[in-house]
């Protein structure tokens, strides 16, 4: 009976462990996150991490194959590539996981993903964001390619190994992109959006260009390609970014225009910057960690 009692807790304890951490491995290309997630058992399919997406994004064709049901009177419209516009169709996944990991009811929206994968030259089939992250604490490891969720914020803390920043991040309106102001472009305050779906630098605004003093002389014409087709935007180099006190010199800058000129935020950091870092989210305090690699 005490073999059996014995047995019993020492199990215990090593389950309570494996759950304080897991870990999935990703590939990162193009400067993009993507991991294998799996839907109702099925899988793995490519998809996209992405902090500026809500609720999360997945491809309508997928989900037909493996019998999801779908709604096809309860839709709404997206912006799809160039000026075409696509129908959006909410519906519940009863469990999506990534990589083997703990399984997750979810929330999010179905739509013709066919060409998302084009410029990184694979197949996509969704994008995890908002709806999946929203109460989660996970790291990323830019330089070994893996994704660690945390049961909570002391195993998050015990992960640690190097010098570290916490920002507090905070959101503007309904838009639940995390917002940081705790930076500077030209030692001009910053208020960006941290956002591990785009693969650039650092971008502004056009509309925010003189607040940084960057001269529009100082920009050349570029281009991206992404989910939506060909996108202009210009580039130029700003002498010093500052995130607490970590400061970065002579960095690749990237200017757009951008519809909602009311927004607060100025610009936007992506993973070309993020990199630099071990970069872990913690919503349900609001902070993010940036951790010096």
């Amino acid at each position: 009976m005490g073999l059996k009692i014995n047995t019993v807790i020492i199990l215990s304890f090593l389950a309570s462990n494996l759950l304080k951490c897991q870990e999935v491995e990703f590939r990162y290309i193009k400067n993009q996150i993507i991991l294998p997630v799996f839907i109702n058992d099925n899988g793995p399919y490519n998809m996209l991490l992405d902090t500026g997406v809500d609720p999360s994004v997945i491809d309508l064709q997928i989900l037909k194959e493996i019998g999801v049901a779908i709604d096809s009177t309860d839709f709404g419209k997206a912006e799809g590539r160039g000026e075409d516009e696509v129908k959006v169709f909410p519906i519940v996944i009863d469990q999506l996981s990534i990589g083997d990991k703990e399984k997750h009811k979810l929330e999010t929206l179905a739509m013709n993903l066919s060409h998302l994968g084009d410029p990184l030259g694979i197949k996509l089939h969704g994008i995890i964001g908002y709806s999946y992250i929203k109460d989660k604490m996970f790291k990323i490891d830019y330089e070994n390619h893996t994704l660690t969720f945390f049961n909570n914020r002391n195993n998050l803390n015990a992960s640690i190994r190097n010098q570290f920043h916490i920002v507090k991040f905070f959101h503007d309106g309904e838009d639940m992109i995390p917002l940081i102001n705790d930076c500077s472009v030209n030692g001009f305050d910053f208020i960006g959006s941290v956002d591990t779906g785009s693969s650039l630098n650092i971008q502004i605004y056009k509309h925010r260009l003189e607040k940084f003093n960057i001269s529009r002389d100082s920009v050349k014409d570029s281009q991206i390609v992404g989910a939506q087709g060909v996108k202009k935007i210009l580039k130029s180099t700003v002498p010093k970014v500052q995130l607490g006190d970590f400061i970065f010199y002579d960095q690749e800058l990237s200017i757009s225009d951008i519809k909602n000129k009311k927004q607060l935020r100025d610009g936007n950091i992506g993973n070309k910057f993020l990199q630099n870092f071990k970069v872990a989210f913690d919503y349900s305090n609001n902070e993010i960690i940036f951790e010096i690699k």
